[in-house]
Protein backbone atom coordinates (compact mmCIF):
# COMPACT_ATOMS: atom_id res chain seq x y z
CA UNK A 1 0.00 0.00 0.00
CA UNK A 2 3.00 2.30 0.44
CA UNK A 3 3.41 2.29 -3.34
CA UNK A 4 -0.17 3.43 -3.76
CA UNK A 5 0.29 6.23 -1.26
CA UNK A 6 3.48 7.40 -2.98
CA UNK A 7 1.70 7.53 -6.34
CA UNK A 8 -1.14 9.49 -4.80
CA UNK A 9 1.34 12.05 -3.46
CA UNK A 10 2.86 12.43 -6.94
CA UNK A 11 -0.47 12.54 -8.73
CA UNK A 12 -2.24 14.96 -6.43
CA UNK A 13 0.59 16.63 -4.48
CA UNK A 14 -1.47 16.07 -1.38
CA UNK A 15 -1.65 13.67 1.51
CA UNK A 16 -3.70 10.50 1.54
CA UNK A 17 -4.57 7.83 4.02
CA UNK A 18 -2.91 4.45 3.87
CA UNK A 19 -4.82 1.19 3.98
CA UNK A 20 -2.91 -1.53 5.78
CA UNK A 21 -3.98 -4.59 7.71
CA UNK A 22 -4.85 -2.39 10.70
CA UNK A 23 -7.26 0.43 9.91
CA UNK A 24 -6.47 3.83 11.38
CA UNK A 25 -8.98 5.50 13.66
CA UNK A 26 -11.65 7.01 11.39
CA UNK A 27 -12.49 10.68 11.29
CA UNK A 28 -16.26 10.35 11.31
CA UNK A 29 -16.74 14.12 11.67
CA UNK A 30 -15.65 14.67 8.07
CA UNK A 31 -16.32 11.34 6.40
CA UNK A 32 -19.87 10.45 5.45
CA UNK A 33 -21.72 7.93 3.34
CA UNK A 34 -22.90 10.69 1.00
CA UNK A 35 -19.35 11.95 0.54
CA UNK A 36 -18.05 8.45 -0.16
CA UNK A 37 -20.75 8.00 -2.79
CA UNK A 38 -19.89 11.34 -4.40
CA UNK A 39 -16.19 10.40 -4.55
CA UNK A 40 -16.95 7.03 -6.13
CA UNK A 41 -19.60 8.20 -8.56
CA UNK A 42 -18.57 9.03 -12.12
CA UNK A 43 -16.55 7.99 -15.14
CA UNK A 44 -12.87 7.16 -14.60
CA UNK A 45 -9.93 6.29 -16.84
CA UNK A 46 -6.38 4.98 -16.37
CA UNK A 47 -5.31 6.35 -19.77
CA UNK A 48 -2.84 8.86 -18.36
CA UNK A 49 -1.07 6.19 -16.33
CA UNK A 50 -1.03 3.75 -19.27
CA UNK A 51 0.65 6.35 -21.49
CA UNK A 52 3.44 6.83 -18.96
CA UNK A 53 3.94 3.20 -17.95
CA UNK A 54 3.46 0.22 -20.29
CA UNK A 55 2.98 -2.06 -17.28
CA UNK A 56 -0.56 -0.69 -17.08
CA UNK A 57 -3.46 -0.87 -19.53
CA UNK A 58 -5.94 1.81 -20.49
CA UNK A 59 -9.03 0.82 -18.52
CA UNK A 60 -12.32 2.68 -18.20
CA UNK A 61 -14.37 2.52 -15.02
CA UNK A 62 -18.00 3.56 -14.70
CA UNK A 63 -19.60 3.87 -11.26
CA UNK A 64 -23.12 5.21 -10.88
CA UNK A 65 -25.84 5.09 -8.22
CA UNK A 66 -28.92 2.94 -8.62
CA UNK A 67 -31.97 2.28 -6.42
CA UNK A 68 -31.63 5.74 -4.90
CA UNK A 69 -34.91 5.37 -2.98
CA UNK A 70 -33.64 2.30 -1.16
CA UNK A 71 -33.00 3.26 2.48
CA UNK A 72 -30.66 0.38 3.36
CA UNK A 73 -27.58 2.35 2.27
CA UNK A 74 -26.19 3.42 -1.10
CA UNK A 75 -26.20 1.16 -4.15
CA UNK A 76 -23.96 1.49 -7.21
CA UNK A 77 -23.55 -0.22 -10.56
CA UNK A 78 -19.89 -0.69 -11.51
CA UNK A 79 -18.60 -1.52 -14.99
CA UNK A 80 -14.93 -2.00 -15.91
CA UNK A 81 -13.79 -2.23 -19.54
CA UNK A 82 -10.55 -2.43 -21.49
CA UNK A 83 -10.46 0.67 -23.72
CA UNK A 84 -9.84 -1.41 -26.86
CA UNK A 85 -13.04 -3.45 -26.33
CA UNK A 86 -15.74 -0.77 -25.82
CA UNK A 87 -19.14 -2.13 -24.90
CA UNK A 88 -17.64 -5.42 -23.71
CA UNK A 89 -16.85 -4.99 -20.00
CA UNK A 90 -14.79 -7.67 -18.31
CA UNK A 91 -16.26 -6.89 -14.88
CA UNK A 92 -19.74 -5.87 -13.79
CA UNK A 93 -20.69 -5.57 -10.15
CA UNK A 94 -23.20 -4.07 -7.75
CA UNK A 95 -21.74 -2.28 -4.71
CA UNK A 96 -23.68 -1.71 -1.49
CA UNK A 97 -22.26 1.07 0.69
CA UNK A 98 -23.15 1.22 4.39
CA UNK A 99 -21.73 2.83 7.51
CA UNK A 100 -20.44 0.71 10.39
CA UNK A 101 -21.17 1.44 14.05
CA UNK A 102 -17.52 2.42 14.57
CA UNK A 103 -17.80 5.14 11.91
CA UNK A 104 -16.07 3.27 9.11
CA UNK A 105 -17.73 2.46 5.79
CA UNK A 106 -18.29 -0.93 4.16
CA UNK A 107 -18.58 -1.73 0.47
CA UNK A 108 -20.24 -5.11 -0.05
CA UNK A 109 -19.76 -6.48 -3.56
CA UNK A 110 -22.30 -8.51 -5.54
CA UNK A 111 -22.46 -10.39 -8.82
CA UNK A 112 -25.65 -10.04 -10.83
CA UNK A 113 -27.57 -12.54 -12.96
CA UNK A 114 -27.43 -12.11 -16.76
CA UNK A 115 -24.87 -9.26 -16.58
CA UNK A 116 -24.88 -8.67 -20.36
CA UNK A 117 -28.39 -7.33 -19.98
CA UNK A 118 -27.02 -4.40 -17.98
CA UNK A 119 -24.04 -3.36 -20.12
CA UNK A 120 -24.09 0.42 -20.39
CA UNK A 121 -26.57 0.64 -17.52
CA UNK A 122 -24.74 3.69 -16.15
CA UNK A 123 -26.39 5.64 -18.99
CA UNK A 124 -29.88 4.39 -18.14
CA UNK A 125 -30.09 3.36 -14.46
CA UNK A 126 -33.81 2.64 -14.85
CA UNK A 127 -32.78 -0.70 -16.38
CA UNK A 128 -32.03 -1.85 -12.84
CA UNK A 129 -35.62 -1.32 -11.72
CA UNK A 130 -36.37 -4.87 -12.84
CA UNK A 131 -33.34 -6.32 -11.01
CA UNK A 132 -34.16 -7.76 -7.60
CA UNK A 133 -31.71 -7.37 -4.72
CA UNK A 134 -32.59 -10.96 -3.76
CA UNK A 135 -31.20 -12.18 -7.09
CA UNK A 136 -27.72 -10.81 -6.36
CA UNK A 137 -24.88 -13.07 -5.25
CA UNK A 138 -22.59 -11.64 -2.59
CA UNK A 139 -18.85 -12.15 -3.05
CA UNK A 140 -18.11 -13.46 0.42
CA UNK A 141 -14.99 -12.12 2.08
CA UNK A 142 -14.47 -9.49 -0.62
CA UNK A 143 -15.92 -6.55 1.33
CA UNK A 144 -13.82 -3.41 1.57
CA UNK A 145 -13.92 -1.50 4.85
CA UNK A 146 -12.97 2.17 4.46
CA UNK A 147 -11.60 4.70 6.93
CA UNK A 148 -11.59 8.42 6.18
CA UNK A 149 -8.55 10.59 6.85
CA UNK A 150 -6.93 13.65 5.25
CA UNK A 151 -9.59 13.89 2.55
CA UNK A 152 -9.30 10.27 1.40
CA UNK A 153 -11.16 7.03 1.96
CA UNK A 154 -8.84 4.02 2.23
CA UNK A 155 -9.97 0.41 2.35
CA UNK A 156 -8.61 -3.11 2.10
CA UNK A 157 -9.98 -6.64 2.01
CA UNK A 158 -9.38 -8.88 5.02
CA UNK A 159 -6.61 -11.46 4.82
CA UNK A 160 -7.29 -14.39 2.50
CA UNK A 161 -11.07 -14.31 2.84
CA UNK A 162 -11.89 -13.19 -0.73
CA UNK A 163 -11.94 -16.53 -2.55
CA UNK A 164 -10.91 -16.29 -6.21
CA UNK A 165 -10.50 -19.11 -8.73
CA UNK A 166 -9.40 -17.08 -11.75
CA UNK A 167 -6.32 -18.68 -13.34
CA UNK A 168 -4.16 -20.27 -10.64
CA UNK A 169 -5.45 -18.05 -7.86
CA UNK A 170 -7.05 -19.30 -4.66
CA UNK A 171 -7.81 -15.89 -3.17
CA UNK A 172 -7.67 -12.20 -4.09
CA UNK A 173 -6.87 -8.95 -2.29
CA UNK A 174 -8.01 -5.42 -3.05
CA UNK A 175 -6.59 -2.13 -1.78
CA UNK A 176 -8.35 1.11 -2.67
CA UNK A 177 -7.77 4.78 -1.93
CA UNK A 178 -10.39 7.29 -3.09
CA UNK A 179 -10.20 11.08 -3.20
CA UNK A 180 -12.50 13.58 -4.85
CA UNK A 181 -10.78 13.26 -8.23
CA UNK A 182 -8.73 10.05 -8.19
CA UNK A 183 -9.24 6.40 -7.36
CA UNK A 184 -6.26 4.10 -6.80
CA UNK A 185 -7.14 0.43 -7.06
CA UNK A 186 -4.83 -2.54 -6.62
CA UNK A 187 -6.43 -5.94 -7.22
CA UNK A 188 -4.22 -9.03 -7.02
CA UNK A 189 -4.70 -12.79 -7.15
CA UNK A 190 -2.65 -15.20 -5.05
CA UNK A 191 -2.10 -18.96 -5.12
CA UNK A 192 -2.17 -21.29 -2.11
CA UNK A 193 1.51 -20.58 -1.49
CA UNK A 194 0.80 -16.82 -1.32
CA UNK A 195 2.53 -16.13 -4.64
CA UNK A 196 0.96 -13.47 -6.85
CA UNK A 197 -0.52 -14.96 -10.02
CA UNK A 198 -2.42 -12.04 -11.53
CA UNK A 199 -2.79 -8.28 -11.18
CA UNK A 200 -0.39 -5.35 -11.27
CA UNK A 201 2.88 -6.20 -9.56
CA UNK A 202 4.47 -2.87 -8.64
CA UNK A 203 1.51 -0.72 -7.67
CA UNK A 204 -2.16 -0.20 -8.32
CA UNK A 205 -4.07 1.46 -11.14
CA UNK A 206 -4.62 5.21 -11.06
CA UNK A 207 -8.10 6.08 -12.29
CA UNK A 208 -8.64 9.79 -12.93
CA UNK A 209 -12.22 11.02 -12.74
CA UNK A 210 -13.42 12.33 -16.09
CA UNK A 211 -16.84 13.54 -15.02
CA UNK A 212 -19.10 13.35 -12.00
Amino acid sequence: MRNLTLILFLALASTSATAQGQQKKPNSKKGSLDKLLSYMQGSFSSEQQAKKDTNFFHITLEMFPIWENNESGKWMYVEQTAAWTPGKPYRQRIYHLTQEEDGRFRSTIYKMPSPKKYVGGFNSPQVFDSLSIDSLEVLKGCDLVFSFENGAYSGITKGKECINKWGKATYATSEVTITKDVMLSWDRGWDQEDKQVWGAEISGYIFKKLKK
